[in-house]
């Protein structure tokens, strides 16, 4: 599904994917799963690594965000009208094919086990764990924290993260939103043939 909102005040386009797919999705054994899928998302294509993507798209001048919560996870970017197709090209083709990197993987698994470790040192953080779980239930998928449980974090596998892709993403449990200088036609053409190879 496409929402498409032209607005030519500036040469600008804002876009934001959301799959239909968070934490709720996560069994109590891998609990944290759905968030790590989501930050390892935008790690690089088949092709290109991280480093890789991420220069190709700063020389483009736009960076994306990969955000997850309870039933979403969202990914969004903005950039000047005309750099647009390239933006798409490389988005399409790390939605079709993400990379996953072993060292990626481990990477961002540490990074997680790192926030949950001193996450208790921060109030807030302990009432966000505890307000959904008093709430909901354990045994609630709501009731269950995103980002998961050092135990289940722990022993989550670059195979689980890429298998729960698979399971999860997919464009049509998907709604693509674009605000900004464009064109509804041109840009679903546009988007048939850079998005088109997401199945």
């Amino acid at each position: 599904e496409v929402w498409v909102s032209p607005w030519h005040t500036l040469p600008l386009v804002a876009t934001r994917l959301l799959v239909a797919t968070g934490s709720t999705h996560d069994d109590q054994t891998h609990a944290g799963l759905a968030q790590l899928t989501a930050t390892l998302w935008d790690q690089g294509t088949k092709e290109l690594t991280s480093t890789q993507l991420a220069e190709a798209l700063d020389s483009l001048g736009t960076s994306i965000d990969v955000g997850s919560n309870v039933d979403t996870t969202e990914l969004s970017f903005s950039v000047e009208s005309q750099a647009l197709p390239k933006v798409l090209e490389l988005v399409g083709k790390m939605i079709a094919e993400p990379r996953f990197d072993e060292s990626d993987f481990q990477r961002e698994q540490q990074l997680q086990l790192s926030e949950l470790a001193s996450g208790p040192d921060s109030t807030t953080w302990i009432a966000d764990r505890v307000f959904p779980t008093l709430l909901f239930g354990e045994q609630h998928p709501w009731g269950s924290p995103g980002p998961g449980f050092a135990s289940s974090v722990k022993a989550l596998t670059r195979e689980q993260v890429q298998q729960f892709y698979r399971d999860h993403f997919a464009p049509q449990d998907s709604v693509l939103i674009v605000v900004g200088n464009v064109d509804t036609e041109k840009l679903l053409r546009l988007l048939e043939t850079t998005l088109g190879g997401w199945k």
